[in-house]
């Protein structure tokens, strides 16, 4: 027998890494309007107030079907018609019956009733199937009546909901619906026989398809407790390269995709089972067990509701699964070292513990299912991630040394099932091996027992010396916290050079920021701490100058005010105190109440409009005229624009950096023979 486990996809990236679950609601009809909470039922409704009393129209290609009723005294449904929030409507029921594939546009226009209107067709009284919209607009009728498209509806009898809103106004209503004949080509791989050829291998190498123009080659399967309308499934194959394969497919933003794995071939298929856990545009994950390496598998996809979605791509792709043996003990198999996040998927089904668990994070698992890895270091920084499935509750290790003995180094345990570890560690040897040792935290075997994992190389922050300071803008006091800079000394290389307040035989992990005072005498300086374990902040008038601040501790954070010389570049070094603790993650934000104000310029040769700018502005020449020579340069000296200009008298020269340069503080130089004027600019 073939087992099937719902996987988490494979979205993993370097330094950002993030993994949600959502419980699955019930498939519904999209509305437009407002929220009713009144939803109690009247008696005494309209002869189609029942949704099997709804009058069917025949709908040809070309031929406008016009169809007129009222809504007053509607009552609701049994089932009830339902708002995706809940809510309830009473609602009178029309209904068209389409010959053949069809797009479909339904109009309200000249509609007399308001309020919520429901954008959904359905294919009976029990709402099993749903058409959603392809596309819905209010623009097209002059009184403002929705109007909705639906793209390839197939053969069938469709249902039009008019609800009554308690909070609108009932009344009559016209709906004007057209049709015309599908006329999109038929896909490549819209059948079994013609589908596209995956390649199973270590990584997911996604293939894409549009399912514009499929139809349906079987009726829907029933995956988990769901059925949906396999009206535009297509098909892919691969061929089993390992015993074990994980399937994930990617829906575009409106794709609710639904997945079955079939064996045998496209003349005699065998269901092996399916999979549809997630709702539009989640990825959808499927482990097939007990593959015969060598042999042909098919997979078709399709989207969950009656219709072509507004959005028609899915992507798909087969990984291997490789056999818990290869690293049930130490050193494992090898991971590489990159640059960029590239997932290998692996399992501890099978798994036998090798070393006790790890105290981590305060917390001791049962460490009965540990599987290794191996890398070889390419960087001195590095940050390893995995995600476990859906109830795999993950510890990861990091371990240097033999496998014989090991050294632990590091460890992540700080999230629960099917979420994310991560470690970031900054120290190792280039050339070296290292172990990484993962685990369930639970002695129960779960369900799903996959994981990815990646190892990452990271360079160390732009900004960990003070020459190469990240230029920040002085806000607002109102702007502050919430326009912090989000910044992290984690990676930085070790420094030594103690604070004016701080001492350390460990040295320091620090990060640098650079603000100029413009007009002020006072700045307030906010550090807020997210994930530093020891935190320490200094402000010097200059690289190697004298400090105005020094602090560590509880005394670093919070809002800090700090008297300065107007005009003026600071800089601030954000440290952890590596004897004490470790770096992390913090928030910097610096403001003053003269934020924007900037100094008069140095010489009224030329003036700057306006300022600040968002990188586009205008040079205005005040003196005689000439040719100059106008340069922007950022707070470190930088050359970051040099343009050779003519300008009369009174003339003006437009400058457009919009997008190019970082907001901050810089000086713009205007040289003509022996005359040179400066004037400050500040980019918002």
């Amino acid at each position: 027998m073939k087992l099937f486990y719902a996987c988490s996809a494979l979205i993993l990236s370097a330094l950002a890494l993030d993994a949600s679950a959502q419980a699955r609601p019930a498939k519904r009809a999209v509305r437009h309007g407002h929220v009713i909470a009144d939803g109690t039922a009247r008696g005494g409704g309209p002869a189609n107030d029942i949704c099997t009393a709804a009058l069917e129209y025949p709908l040809l290609p070309g031929n406008a079907v016009v169809i007129n009723g009222d809504n007053t005294g509607a009552t609701i449904d049994e089932p009830a018609l339902t708002g995706d929030d809940g809510t309830e409507y009473p609602a009178v029921w029309e209904a068209i019956v389409v010959p053949s594939c069809m797009d479909i546009t339904v109009s309200f226009c000249g509609s007399l009733f308001t309020g919520t209107t429901f954008t959904g067709l359905f294919t009976d009284c029990d709402f099993s199937g749903i058409v959603r919209a392809f596309s819905t607009e209010n623009t097209s009728c002059i009184d403002a009546q929705f109007t909705s498209t639906y793209r390839r509806v197939p053969a069938g009898t469709y249902l039009i909901p008019v609800a009554a809103d308690p909070e609108g106004t009932s009344g009559a209503y016209t709906i004007t619906v057209l049709g015309t004949d599908c006329a999109d080509p038929v896909v490549e791989n819209d059948e079994c026989d013609g589908g596209v050829e995956l390649v199973a291998g270590p990584g997911c190498d996604a293939t894409t398809v549009d399912v514009t123009g499929a139809s349906e080659s079987l009726p829907a399967a029933t995956c988990n407790d769901f059925t949906g309308t396999a009206d535009d499934d297509v098909w892919f194959s691969f061929e089993a390269t390992t015993t074990v394969a994980q399937i994930t497919a990617q829906g575009s933003a409106a794709y609710d995709a639904v997945v079955e794995v079939f064996e045998g071939d496209c003349n005699g298929l065998t269901s092996l089972g399916c999979i549809d856990g997630g709702l539009d545009g989640e990825a959808e994950g499927v482990q097939v067990t007990e593959l015969t390496v060598g042999d042909t598998y098919y997979v078709r996809v399709y989207d969950w509701y009656v219709g072509l979605p507004a959005s028609t791509e899915v992507s798909l792709c087969v990984v291997e699964v490789p056999d818990v043996s290869n690293n049930d003990e130490c050193p494992g198999t090898a991971l590489t070292m990159g640059e960029e996040c590239v997932p290998t998927l692996g399992t501890v089904a099978g798994a036998t513990g090798s070393i006790p668990a790890i105290v981590c994070n305060e917390f001791e698992g049962v460490a009965d299912d540990d599987v290794w890895h191996s890398f070889v270091a390419t960087a001195a920084n590095v940050v390893v991630a995995a995600q476990g499935g859906t109830d795999f509750d993950m510890v990861l290790e990091l371990l240097e040394g033999p496998c014989g003995s090991p050294t632990s180094i590091a460890c992540a345990d700080a999230s629960v099932e099917n979420e994310i570890e991560q470690i970031a560690f900054s120290g190792l040897t280039v050339g070296t091996t290292y172990y990484v040792r993962l685990y369930s935290y639970t002695d129960v075997p779960v369900t799903d027992p996959t994981y990815q994992i990646c190892v990452v190389a990271v360079n160390p922050p732009a900004n960990e010396d003070c020459a190469s300071a990240q230029q920040i803008e002085v806000l607002e006091p109102s702007e502050c916290p919430d326009g912090s800079v989000i910044g992290s000394n984690a990676l930085a290389e070790v420094s030594t050079g103690d604070p004016s307040c701080d001492v350390s035989e460990d040295g320091y992990a620090d990060v640098w920021y650079t603000f100029n005072s413009i007009g002020n005498n006072t700045v307030t300086v906010e550090l807020s701490n997210i994930s530093m374990s020891d935190v320490g902040m200094e402000i010097v008038d200059a690289c190697g100058g004298d400090a105005v601040f020094c602090a560590f501790g509880e005394d670093a954070l919070g809002p800090q005010d700090i008297t300065v010389d107007p005009a003026t570049d600071y800089y601030v070094r954000v440290y952890s105190n590596l004897q004490y603790g470790e770096g992390g993650d913090f928030g910097l934000c610096v403001s003053a109440a003269l934020s924007t104000a900037l100094p008069e310029a140095v010489s009224s040769t030329f003036s700057v409009f306006p300022n600040p700018n968002d990188g586009r502005f205008q040079v205005v020449n005040n003196g005689e005229a000439m040719n100059a020579v106008v340069e922007l340069f950022d707070a470190t000296g930088r050359v970051v624009l040099s343009e050779r200009v003519a300008l009369p008298k009174g003339g003006v020269h437009s400058f457009d950096q919009a997008g190019r340069l970082a907001p901050g503080t810089y000086s713009l130089r205007m040289t003509s023979g022996d005359v040179r004027s400066e004037q400050r600019v500040l980019v918002r």
